[in-house]
């Protein structure tokens, strides 16, 4: 690819990437940060059970603002259970 080509695609992937940033400025409020670090994760799960949190997630989304979250979901559900949880794994827990 010439360096011209190069150079108008490389314009053109900016302004439509700066168009799409202008088009999503008016949607609804974002979900709110959440607190503290974050680590990203991936997990094998089946699809039913991937549909459920899903479905959850919408259902929570239904009564407010934002995006529905099936990360929320999960970090509920370890919040709802986190004293069980370390219990099961204080011996592999940093101390």
């Amino acid at each position: 690819m010439s360096s011209k080509k190069r150079t108008a695609l490389t314009a053109a992937m900016s302004a439509a990437t700066a168009a799409r940033g202008k088009a999503g400025a008016g949607r609804g409020a974002r979900s709110p940060e959440p607190e503290g670090r974050t680590a990203s994760t991936t997990i094998a799960i089946t699809p039913h059970v991937l549909n459920v949190l899903r479905a959850v997630a919408f259902a929570r989304k239904a009564g407010g603002e934002g995006r529905a979250s099936v990360s929320s979901v999960i970090a509920d559900l370890i919040e709802k259970h986190r004293a069980e949880l370390e219990t099961e794994g204080r011996p592999y827990l940093p101390k």
